[in-house]
């Protein structure tokens, strides 16, 4: 279950499973059955503006050189930019 729960396991074991649902059932002293444990999640595909991104071909960035900034130093412009805890965009040190 750790190797689940981590990432790690791909696939539950029919075995694991049912030591499972037997715990739960003496914990709670109710039955419990693979349907209580096993929930099916639709995993939406991407939107338009990210399928454009996965479909984009990068494969020749490396024969371009880097963006001439004309002299400028690139870190002096404008201000920083993070994405808050909100997933709004934060500017400067707002």
């Amino acid at each position: 279950m750790y190797a689940l729960a981590r990432g790690e396991a791909s696939r539950v074991d029919l075995g694991t499973l049912g030591a499972v649902m037997s715990t739960l059932e003496e914990l709670t002293g109710k039955p419990v059955g693979p349907a209580d444990l096993l929930t099916a999640v639709t995993v939406p595909g991407p939107d338009r503006e990210a399928r454009a991104w996965l479909d984009g071909d990068a494969s020749h960035l490396g024969e371009f050189g880097a963006y001439d900034w004309g002299g400028a130093d690139p870190y002096s412009l404008g201000e920083p930019v993070r994405v808050g805890l909100d997933g709004e965009l934060v500017i400067g040190g707002e």
